[in-house]
């Protein structure tokens, strides 16, 4: 079944207004007055699944500081719970994976925060792909891979996911193959060798693509040649309130102009997209 919808552009209500909604089956979406996308669910009559929701009193907390309204797409009954499923795992909604009446859950955006404080003297922020109407804001993050030892940021990333992997968050880091180190070497080594093993762990270090969604935005961490140079490059910006290093307006521009791979489909980093819910 595909699934192609434009949330923002659906017919909606306020949260304050939702005695007005249809009695039509339905999926609905959250929004706020940033346009996030806090909340999918399906009803099989929509006014009446609004009349007692569980989330119903989170978001009137949201609401008082930005707006909540409650967008609607009628859907057939039979395909509600396939169609929910597949837009929460496109649109990665704040409050679907996170049980506020559990406390030991952990918040995604605090463990997001954590994460980034371990890791802001080794990240760089490259830019970000812009939001559109079916696609979250991405912001793309680099690490320098040439450090391949066990002190390497790369290592060092395993590592916090696999200490921090049994922790109760919605907060999941997927990994990607970014691309195969050998495939730009052109060089071929005897299995076992000196030099095998070197390429070995330099693969290692170089093929990988984490992938985390919080609070309605996608971050990418993948590597990148040539990171001390870029380093002189950056300034001091919040990202999760987290201050990183990012490539400045200046540097950004100057690598579009000079067609840096590093740099296509990105616009410049301004300011921090992800909203702290929990931490105030």
């Amino acid at each position: 079944m595909s699934i192609l919808l434009a949330p923002l552009q659906l017919p909606s209500v306020s949260l304050a207004d939702r005695k007005q909604l249809p009695t039509c089956s339905a999926i609905y979406f959250a929004i706020d007055a940033s346009d996030r996308i806090l909340y999918v669910g399906k009803a099989q009559n929509l006014a009446a699944r609004w009349k007692s929701h569980h989330r119903l009193y989170k978001l009137e907390e949201i609401n008082k500081e930005s707006p909540v309204r409650l967008a609607w797409k009628a859907w057939n009954k039979e395909d509600l719970a396939e169609a929910e499923k597949r837009l929460i795992r496109i649109f990665q909604p704040l409050l679907n994976n996170t049980k506020l009446e559990t406390p030991t859950v952990i918040p995604s955006e605090v463990v997001l925060i954590d994460f980034l404080k371990t890791f802001s003297r080794r990240l760089i922020i490259f830019g970000t792909e812009l939001k559109s109407s079916d696609q979250l804001l991405h912001v793309y993050l680099k690490y320098d891979w040439t450090n391949w030892s066990s002190k390497g940021t790369a290592a060092k990333i395993k590592e916090y996911i696999k200490t921090n992997q049994d922790r109760n968050t919605s907060l999941k880091f997927k990994w990607h193959r970014y691309s195969r180190f050998d495939d730009f070497a052109g060089e071929v080594f005897r299995p076992g060798s000196r030099a095998y093993k070197k390429r070995a762990r330099q693969h290692r270090s170089y093929n990988n693509h984490w992938e985390l969604a919080c609070n309605g935005v996608v971050i990418h961490i993948t590597p990148v040649d040539s990171y001390r140079e870029y380093k002189k490059k950056t300034q001091k910006l919040k990202l999760a309130g987290v201050n990183l290093s990012a490539i400045t307006p200046e540097a950004f521009s100057e690598a579009q102009k000079s067609n840096d791979y590093e740099f296509s489909r990105l616009s410049c980093y301004i300011s921090d997209p992800v909203p702290l819910l929990w931490i105030k």
